[in-house]
């Protein structure tokens, strides 16, 4: 029975500690300020300016 006992510990552990992660990485996306890319246009539709030809 102890065999049994431990194996059942390790699966919720390995399922804990998934959830764990996945809940952090989520948090971090949700706090983390979205950044402009390098040769992101900037402008405003209407402002004069054309966006940069990819």
């Amino acid at each position: 029975m102890t065999t049994r006992d431990v194996l059942l510990g390790v699966i919720f552990f390995g399922i804990a500690f998934i959830a764990i992660l996945v809940t952090v990485a989520m948090l971090l996306l949700a706090v983390k300020p979205n950044q402009k890319m390098d040769g992101e246009w900037t402008g405003e539709p209407g402002d004069g300016t054309t966006p940069p030809n990819d």
